[in-house]
Protein backbone atom coordinates (compact mmCIF):
# COMPACT_ATOMS: atom_id res chain seq x y z
CA UNK A 1 0.00 0.00 0.00
CA UNK A 2 2.91 2.36 0.61
CA UNK A 3 4.60 1.88 -2.69
CA UNK A 4 1.28 2.12 -4.54
CA UNK A 5 0.92 5.56 -2.37
CA UNK A 6 4.58 6.82 -3.48
CA UNK A 7 3.43 6.08 -7.61
CA UNK A 8 0.34 7.66 -7.21
CA UNK A 9 2.12 10.68 -5.99
CA UNK A 10 4.71 10.66 -8.52
CA UNK A 11 2.19 10.06 -11.31
CA UNK A 12 0.14 13.37 -9.98
CA UNK A 13 3.55 15.16 -10.10
CA UNK A 14 4.39 14.37 -13.94
CA UNK A 15 0.94 15.25 -14.38
CA UNK A 16 1.52 18.91 -12.90
CA UNK A 17 4.78 18.93 -15.00
CA UNK A 18 2.66 19.43 -18.50
CA UNK A 19 0.48 21.43 -17.19
CA UNK A 20 3.32 23.99 -15.87
CA UNK A 21 4.94 23.60 -19.39
CA UNK A 22 2.04 24.54 -20.67
CA UNK A 23 1.66 27.83 -18.73
CA UNK A 24 5.20 28.04 -19.33
CA UNK A 25 4.66 28.16 -23.17
CA UNK A 26 1.92 30.78 -22.92
CA UNK A 27 3.67 32.85 -21.17
CA UNK A 28 6.61 33.09 -23.62
CA UNK A 29 4.63 33.46 -26.67
CA UNK A 30 2.72 36.24 -24.93
CA UNK A 31 5.87 38.31 -24.31
CA UNK A 32 7.56 37.39 -27.58
CA UNK A 33 4.70 39.12 -29.22
CA UNK A 34 4.07 41.83 -27.02
CA UNK A 35 7.81 42.73 -27.37
CA UNK A 36 7.42 42.68 -30.81
CA UNK A 37 4.38 44.47 -31.03
CA UNK A 38 6.06 47.24 -28.59
CA UNK A 39 8.58 47.86 -30.68
CA UNK A 40 7.52 47.32 -33.72
CA UNK A 41 4.78 48.42 -34.32
CA UNK A 42 4.29 50.70 -31.14
CA UNK A 43 0.91 49.40 -29.15
CA UNK A 44 1.20 51.07 -26.23
CA UNK A 45 2.94 54.33 -26.94
CA UNK A 46 2.70 56.68 -24.14
CA UNK A 47 -0.31 55.05 -22.02
CA UNK A 48 -0.19 51.82 -19.94
CA UNK A 49 -1.98 48.79 -21.81
CA UNK A 50 -3.58 45.46 -21.39
CA UNK A 51 -4.42 42.38 -23.31
CA UNK A 52 -5.32 39.11 -22.50
CA UNK A 53 -4.92 36.37 -25.46
CA UNK A 54 -6.50 33.12 -25.76
CA UNK A 55 -4.62 30.38 -27.66
CA UNK A 56 -5.76 27.60 -29.87
CA UNK A 57 -4.62 25.21 -27.11
CA UNK A 58 -7.26 26.83 -24.31
CA UNK A 59 -4.20 28.22 -22.58
CA UNK A 60 -3.74 31.77 -22.92
CA UNK A 61 -1.82 34.96 -21.31
CA UNK A 62 -2.56 38.35 -19.81
CA UNK A 63 -0.03 41.62 -20.32
CA UNK A 64 0.31 44.63 -18.69
CA UNK A 65 2.45 47.50 -19.79
CA UNK A 66 3.07 50.22 -17.14
CA UNK A 67 5.33 53.15 -18.61
CA UNK A 68 7.44 54.54 -15.94
CA UNK A 69 7.48 56.56 -14.04
CA UNK A 70 4.88 54.94 -11.74
CA UNK A 71 5.08 53.69 -8.52
CA UNK A 72 5.14 50.05 -9.73
CA UNK A 73 7.76 51.07 -12.09
CA UNK A 74 10.21 53.67 -11.17
CA UNK A 75 12.80 55.10 -13.30
CA UNK A 76 12.07 58.06 -15.98
CA UNK A 77 12.15 55.88 -19.04
CA UNK A 78 11.52 52.39 -18.15
CA UNK A 79 8.90 49.79 -19.23
CA UNK A 80 7.49 47.74 -17.03
CA UNK A 81 6.01 44.38 -19.06
CA UNK A 82 4.31 41.32 -17.13
CA UNK A 83 2.85 38.33 -19.09
CA UNK A 84 1.38 35.96 -16.86
CA UNK A 85 0.49 32.43 -19.25
CA UNK A 86 -2.08 30.04 -17.87
CA UNK A 87 -2.21 26.52 -19.21
CA UNK A 88 -6.24 26.36 -19.16
CA UNK A 89 -8.54 29.49 -19.73
CA UNK A 90 -11.54 28.17 -20.11
CA UNK A 91 -12.68 28.87 -17.06
CA UNK A 92 -11.21 25.46 -14.66
CA UNK A 93 -10.94 25.71 -11.55
CA UNK A 94 -7.83 24.35 -11.59
CA UNK A 95 -4.70 25.72 -13.79
CA UNK A 96 -1.19 26.75 -13.52
CA UNK A 97 0.22 30.17 -13.89
CA UNK A 98 3.81 31.32 -14.51
CA UNK A 99 4.97 34.68 -15.47
CA UNK A 100 7.51 36.88 -17.01
CA UNK A 101 8.82 40.20 -16.15
CA UNK A 102 10.75 42.65 -18.05
CA UNK A 103 12.27 46.18 -17.66
CA UNK A 104 13.55 48.20 -20.37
Amino acid sequence: LGIVNILFGQVIIIGQAGESFGALYAADTGMERVLYRDRVQEICGTTNCNESVTLPNAACYMVTVILGPDPQCPGPLIRCTTVRGQNFCNGAQRYVQRRFEIKY
